[in-house]
């Protein structure tokens, strides 16, 4: 708009075209030009305006009246602004109007009546609104109409049974993202000029007609995400014009139809969450066309057939969640040069991954996970340099190492793009290269726990700084926890939990800004727990169980007051609980057994109010069990057994009402036992049993068992 100034004709103004005899502006386009504020109710003056573009910009408020002033407009585009409230009802008077698009803003209310009197619309594109309102028929009365799209809005109702015989012409429906509901009408398969149907994601109920087999001139069908039941009718094979059939997240059963796969022009099939059963016909090779094939979450069984590894147009490919069987065609790549996702994960399959899967050169997803393949993991996936996601955990799957510690890790330093990758529960028997962090900058996300992975972590880890997640657990790594994990600037999640670490807890871990979850238990760790742990301030759950930790816990711990999981228990911490313990309001669950904490336990633990699954057993405490418990409401298990805690038990914690496992077992306790809230009676959670004598706690042992594994360690 640099040129919109007095130096020049209105006429020569960027955007704006004036009529050749009159020189009166007819058509004005301030599209995608970064305009602001509310639409000028001045533009209304335009009286020889036949073209109207606004799109693309940042209007806000709502539709001026004055626009209605504009009886010559053909074509009105204020899409993809941030406009509100509702349409003013006088824009009925523009009887010249063929094209309204108000796509993605924030209008809201229903069509207005007045529409009826649009005899010239052919265009009414009103999707990504706040409207509302029932569909009728009157709304849709206007033969010339062509396309009509409302996706995503709040529309309720029923599609009128009279919609085809008032929209004679229409071409495009799409209401999509909206609240309809009732059956599918029968009578929409009289819309015998509709090329793209689109009825996803509402409330439809019922089955499919089999009358929209009627539809000959339809390209694009779209029903998923309905309560649709019942067969896809057989008639929806004779579409042979159809490109795209979706009609995923229902509740379909029966067999694939045979004549599904006559529909020589299908490009996109998708059936994704139904329950689907049977087999998948070979004659699925015959759509020579198909570049989506989506049938995951159903319980398709049998093998897969090698044809459809011969479609050279797929794009996408998911069969995941399913019970196919059987191995992979040695050569599956062969013919798949175009395809970007292969999805064939929780299955059955078996069989080695094929090497030829390096023809799959433009291949960004591979999802192989939860089936039963065998044998080496092939080099050859390092040779999928646009490879984004890699998942091939639960398997059976082994690696071959050269004598150099060379591995299939090794080769993936290759893809470039990768940003998950997922090989856990594999028996890999490897040697953690110590090229591990040559893999790729774009890696977000690395879990191979339960791998038999051995060696050290280098210090090169720390040149992943776009890590999110790393889950290394249940390995057999040696070494310390690397320094150089101070690059993980991004680092969210870093689990290395039963392995064989040694050494100290770096003060690295301290710097990791994002850090959430740190699991770091049944390893040799020794030393103190950092200071500095205060300054991991976004920290959700610490897992330092089973290790041999030592001294007191700082006091700086105590102060990372959104901390939800904390487990310190079986290590040779010592010292008295801080009373800046109660400081954790939001802890549902701390675990600090097996120690050698002494002293008394501290009354600000009634600040612990969200907490819980409470454990300090086996600790040399002494003193009385404080009255606070009592107030400690979400309490459900607490285990103070195996100290030398003296004096009875609170009758405070009769408000406990939660309580479902309380343990105070060998300690020195004495005086009456609580009677009322969760110690009235016995459960099968809750008994008691050893030597009790009139209601008052005896010198022998006083146990209200509970659940053990609630107080597992991670």
């Amino acid at each position: 708009m640099a040129n919109w100034s007095n130096a020049s004709s209105v006429c020569e103004w960027k955007g704006v075209t004036c009529g050749r005899r009159n020189r009166r502006v007819i058509a004005l386009d301030i599209s995608q030009m970064g305009l602001s504020g509310t639409i000028p109710p001045q533009f209304g003056n335009l009286s020889f305006l036949v073209s109207f573009n606004a799109s693309g910009n940042s209007f806000s408020g709502i539709l001026p009246d004055d626009l209605t002033h504009l009886r010559r407009l053909r074509v009105f585009d204020v899409s993809a602004n941030n406009l509100t409230g509702e349409i003013p009802s006088q824009f009925g008077l523009l009887s010249n109007l063929q094209i309204l698009i108000l796509d993605h803003n924030l209008i809201t209310g229903s069509i207005p009546l007045s529409f009826l009197n649009l005899s010239n619309l052919e265009t009414m594109h009103l999707g990504f609104n706040k409207f509302k309102g029932s569909i009728t028929s009157t709304i849709f009365n206007v033969s010339t109409l062509k396309s009509i799209r409302i996706l995503d809005n709040h529309f309720s109702g029923i599609i009128p049974l009279d919609l085809c015989l008032r929209l004679i012409n229409l071409i495009r429906f799409d209401v999509t993202s909206n609240f309809l509901s009732a059956e599918v009408p029968k009578s929409l398969s009289m819309c015998s000029k509709v090329r793209y149907l689109g009825l996803n994601y509402n409330g439809f109920v019922g089955t499919i007609p089999p009358e929209l087999g009627n539809l000959t001139s339809l390209k694009i069908l779209r029903l998923g995400g309905n309560n649709l039941e019942g067969r896809i009718p057989k008639e929806i094979g004779c579409l042979h014009d159809l490109e795209q059939l979706e009609i995923e997240n229902n509740h379909l059963t029966g067999l694939l139809p045979p004549h599904m796969f006559n529909m020589s022009s299908l490009q996109m099939l998708n059936l994704n969450t139904n329950k689907i059963s049977g087999t998948i016909p070979r004659e699925m090779s015959n759509l020579e066309k198909l570049e989506y094939l989506y049938l995951q979450l159903n319980s398709l069984s049998g093998s897969i057939p090698w044809g459809i590894f011969n479609i050279s147009s797929l794009l996408g490919l998911d069969l995941g969640f399913n019970h196919l069987y059987g191995s992979l065609p040695s050569k599956m790549g062969y013919k798949l040069q175009n395809i970007i996702k292969i999805g064939l994960n929780v299955n059955n399959l078996s069989g080695a991954i094929p090497s030829y899967i390096s023809n799959c050169s433009k291949l960004e997803v591979l999802f192989l996970d939860s089936n039963s393949f065998s044998a080496p993991i092939p080099y050859s996936l390092g040779e999928l340099n646009f490879l984004e996601e890699l998942t091939i955990s639960d398997n059976r799957l082994t690696s071959e190492s050269s004598s150099t510690g060379v591995n299939f890790l090794t080769s993936l330093a290759n893809c470039r793009y990768l940003s998950t990758l997922v090989i856990s529960n594999n028996p890999l028997n490897i040697v953690l290269p110590s090229s591990f962090g040559n893999l790729s900058n774009s890696l977000k996300i690395f879990v191979a726990f339960r791998c038999n992975i051995k060696g050290k972590i280098s210090n090169k880890l720390g040149n992943l700084s776009s890590l999110m997640g790393i889950d290394l657990s249940q390995n057999e790594l040696t070494g310390v926890v690397p320094r150089g994990i101070r690059g993980l600037n991004q680092l969210q999640r870093l689990h290395l939990g039963n392995n064989k670490l040694s050494g100290c807890l770096p003060n690295s871990i301290c710097s990791l800004k994002y850090l959430d979850s740190l699991s770091l238990s049944e390893n040799h760790i020794w030393g103190s727990i950092p200071e500095c742990i205060g300054n991991a301030t976004s920290i959700r759950e610490i897992y330092l169980s089973s290790n041999r930790l030592s001294f007191n816990i700082p006091s700086s711990l105590w102060k990372l007051k959104d901390l939800l999981k904390l487990n310190l228990s079986s290590n040779l911490l010592n010292g008295s609980l801080h009373p800046e313990i109660g400081n954790m309001k939001v802890a549902i669950y701390i675990n600090l057994s097996r120690n050698q904490f002494s002293g008394y336990i501290p009354t600000t633990i009634r600040g612990l109010q969200s907490l819980i699954n409470f454990s300090l057993a086996n600790n040399l405490l002494e003193g009385p069990i404080p009255d606070s418990f009592g107030s400690m409401i979400s309490l459900e298990y607490l285990d103070l057994s195996n100290n030398n805690l003296t004096g009875g038990i609170p009758r405070s914690l009769e408000e406990l009402h939660y309580l479902k496992g309380f343990n105070v077992s060998f300690n020195r306790l004495s005086g009456e036992i609580p009677s009322k809230g969760q110690f009235e009676s016995t459960s099968d959670c809750i008994h008691l049993c050893g030597y009790v004598d009139s209601g008052n706690l005896s010198d022998y042992t006083f146990i209200m068992e509970m659940q053990k594994e609630k107080f597992h360690s991670q």
